[in-house]
């Protein structure tokens, strides 16, 4: 059911469910449940937005809600962000950013797609000990002897007695790499297809962050999922307040975030002991005021006030 909610469209009350197979899969089959909550373009609002109606989003909010979420679900859960997390450089960004790091740490964030926003923060990131949660598959440092954020990363979810293994790809575009940034971009069709063949050898499937907006016109998105059949999901930033609605492409579903985290994505994996993905169901859900806060996240959301938005 998609609903319409003051020119955000999004997906309300029921969850569409998508099938890989015809069959689709009963309660009697040996299946394993994921749960994958995504974000992008947070761009270091610890709390809710600035908004003059409806402010929505902060970790407070995303820590409560996944821990409501997990005491209700067998789902094992994954955090994730397509990109644009950090507080751009500013007066402020000194401030909050550390709290940033800090609850990519805490909540925590798994994976985290390092876009080119985030380059000119790499090397705290780097020297701290989250570095191998920020991934890029396709952007890298001019300089040789500079640390390199990792292609990819492997996440292992357990759920009952299935392991599930989650191949995670970074994509941004290269062209919005700054040349002050120290870092040089690669076409992210090329990067994809040199790497696909190590992660495949211990990810039982592929799921790609991509710092590139959803467009009306058919885009590198649609041409990953076509060209690579092991790709589940590609799971994509947005820059203007509006949700896009799910797309199937090849054996994809196409996801974007909502800027700023007003809104935090989730998508279900339904796994067989094979390691394929059946079903899987995406959702959107407010970050509102009708959400409960995580006290700890919340005390250190007000110690931020002066420095948000």
């Amino acid at each position: 059911m998609v609903g319409i909610c003051r020119g955000l469209c999004f997906l309300a009350g029921t969850l569409i469910l998508l099938s890989f197979c015809s069959s689709g899969y009963s309660a009697d089959r040996k299946t394993a449940e994921v749960t994958i909550f995504f974000t992008g373009l947070v761009r270091g609002n610890y709390g809710p937005c600035g908004c003059n109606t409806e402010p929505s989003g902060g970790f407070a909010r995303r820590s409560a809600y996944a821990r409501q979420y997990a005491s209700g679900n067998d789902s094992a859960i994954i955090h994730v962000d397509a990109g644009g997390i950090l507080m751009p450089r500013g007066p402020r960004a000194a401030h909050v950013n550390p709290e940033m790091l800090n609850a990519v740490r805490d909540l925590p964030v798994s994976v985290v797609n390092l876009s080119p926003p985030d380059l000119f923060l790499w090397d705290d990131v780097a020297a701290s000990d989250l570095r191998e949660r920020f991934i890029s598959t396709n952007l890298s440092p001019l300089d040789p002897q500079r640390p390199s954020p990792a292609r990819y990363r492997i996440i292992e979810a357990l759920e009952g007695e299935k392991v599930v293994r989650i191949g995670f790809l970074g994509i941004s575009d290269p062209r919005k790499i700054k040349p002050n940034s120290g870092f040089r971009g690669e076409d992210p069709a090329r990067a994809v297809q040199e790497i696909k063949a190590e992660v495949l050898r211990e990810a039982d499937f592929l799921v790609v962050l991509a710092d590139i907006p959803q467009r009306p016109e058919e885009s590198i998105l649609d041409q990953l999922a076509r060209d690579h059949p092991e790709i589940i999901a590609v799971l994509t930033t947005e820059d203007n307040y509006r949700l896009h609605e799910p797309r199937v492409v090849n054996n994809a579903v196409v996801l974007s975030s909502v800027e700023r985290g007003r809104y935090l994505g989730q998508l279900k994996l339904a796994i067989d002991e094979n390691g394929k993905v059946l079903e899987f169901a995406p959702d959107f859900i407010q970050m509102g005021e009708e959400q409960p806060e995580n006290h700890r996240f919340l005390e250190i959301q007000k110690s931020l006030a002066p420095y948000l938005d």
